[in-house]
């Protein structure tokens, strides 16, 4: 049984997640490869180093770094041994001795969570039974993932077994501690544990920060993450004793810094220099002018459901109110939808989260809750139903847009993200995220009203999705 769970059911659920997690090798294959041209993805990250004369820095393949042989074995067992780009440059710097701290900047759906997980795991010794790696994410949905999609696959074949445990809203340590070696969880949760000290970090070796520039920004909702993760950091893990890894897709340059003072030196850096780079290729952005038309969003949405036979989508609102109604508008309309935001317990969240994975659920209304990490390769189509915007303001969001997005196009699939204008406000939220991107405003391009016009470019890149599938599929030359 996995420490974390709460009763008897929750223990079984795992069980067959687990053993349903197995059999997805596909899935996880593409967790350690993208489609995309690695050669490309490498030739976009800059890297700062360190120590760039270490024996490590030419590793090639998962063979050449060195990794214990249960873990390899894990990754070999996937049938894939070459690394991604970011995953070919990450590791190994994570595994040199000593250890040296990271901060990685890659884009969304090219393999970090493997690279961070992987890396940890080479410092866990199962037969030591004390928390020796803990991964804070900024969502209940991201722990969770991390565990079932990641950590548990990765390390089945490790002996004696790897034991996780969730540091979630809902979770009840054990009165004498977490004995687990890997803790997953949020900041609020991890830092409740450690005050109670039901956690402790003596022998902690690795510290991550996934997404983490949504947890160390200094506004908003931000500022009381950042505040529990230098808690963490600087009060409880061992001084000079452990490496921190921290991840994501964006990195403000403010954020960037703050990151780089917080792991300390020696630091090593992964960046994309170039806003351009982080937007993926095989996504087709469009956006749909509603301003002068007498039809509604939730009209639209509907009316291309109705003729559109695809995989799944999720629709991005603004507030957990809208997406309440329109939820329930469209199951009034008989589709099959779920709604998933911050007001749900915890259990109804895990379980609407499980319900899109296995596909039960076609449509997926959420807020910013859901827009980073979280990865169902099914989603074909993202709809921003509301622009992201800083907060309650006008003031455009352009890391939410591109973090929302990347909930399709995973692992070089392709996929479709349409934005809908219904005033003037929000085309200028709009025109200003374009130019962020792309300073000639060519990312985005405008697409009709017409439903069957829309079904048309959806339909395309669907069948792109299953060549994409296809060529994914066949085995990688061996090293």
């Amino acid at each position: 049984m996995l420490p974390g769970m709460d009763n008897d059911n929750d223990s079984a659920k795992v069980g067959k997640r687990v053993t349903a997690i197995d059999a997805e090798t596909d899935r996880m294959a593409r967790l350690f490869l993208g489609k995309e041209n690695e050669e490309q993805a490498k030739r976009r990250l800059k890297i700062v180093q360190s120590n760039p004369n270490s024996h490590l820095s030419s590793a090639k393949t998962f063979q050449e770094m060195g990794l214990p042989p249960a873990l390899l074995k894990g990754v070999q067992s996937l049938g894939f041994e070459k690394p991604s780009a970011i995953q070919e440059m990450a590791l190994p710097m994570c595994l040199r001795r000593p250890p040296e701290n990271l901060l990685a900047q890659a884009q969304s759906g090219s393999g970090k969570t493997a690279a961070f997980c992987l890396a940890g795991l080479c410092n866990v010794d199962t037969r030591l039974a004390m928390p020796q790696m803990l991964v804070v994410t900024p969502t209940r949905e991201l722990a969770v993932q991390c565990v079932q999609e990641t950590l548990l696959p990765m390390a089945k074949f490790m002996e004696p077994p790897l034991e996780v445990f969730s540091a979630l809203k809902g979770t009840h340590p054990p009165r004498e501690g977490i004995r687990a070696h890997v803790v997953v969880g949020t900041p609020g949760s991890v830092v409740a544990a450690l005050d109670k000290r039901r956690l402790l970090l003596t022998h902690c070796a690795t510290f991550v920060l996934d997404e983490a520039d949504a947890m160390l920004e200094d506004s908003g909702d931000s500022t009381q993450h950042r505040n529990k993760c230098i808690q963490i950091k600087n009060r409880y893990l061992p001084p000079g004793q452990h490496q921190t890894l921290l991840f994501s897709a964006t990195f403000p340059r403010e954020v960037k810094e703050f990151g780089l003072q917080l792991a300390q030196s020696p630091v090593n850096e992964i960046s994309l220099p170039d806003e351009q780079d982080l937007v993926l290729d095989v996504i087709t952005q469009l956006w749909i002018d509603l301003r002068h038309t007498r039809q509604s969003r939730l009209e639209l949405i509907q009316e291309l459901y109705d003729v559109l036979e695809m995989g799944q989508s999720i629709i991005f609102c603004r507030t957990k109110r809208e997406a309440d109604v329109i939820n329930e508008r469209l199951q009034a309309q008989g589709f099959t939808c779920s709604v998933l935001h911050g007001s749900l317990d915890g259990v109804d969240r895990d379980a609407t989260m499980e319900q899109f994975r296995l596909g039960h659920n076609k449509v997926l209304l959420t807020t910013n809750v859901l827009s980073r990490g979280v990865d169902v390769p099914a989603v074909s189509l993202v709809v921003n139903y509301d622009m992201p915007t800083m907060g309650y303001s006008q003031d455009p969001d352009p890391d939410t847009y591109l973090h929302r997005i990347g909930r399709t196009g995973r692992f070089g699939r392709r996929g479709v993200a349409i934005n809908l204008i219904q005033d003037d406000s929000t085309f200028r939220v709009m025109e200003s995220i374009d130019r962020h991107f792309s300073p000639t405003g060519s990312m985005l391009r405008q697409a009709s009203t017409d439903v069957e016009e829309l079904e048309k470019i959806i339909v395309e890149e669907s069948k792109k999705r299953v060549e994409n599938r296809d060529l994914s599929s066949e085995p990688m030359s061996q090293t």
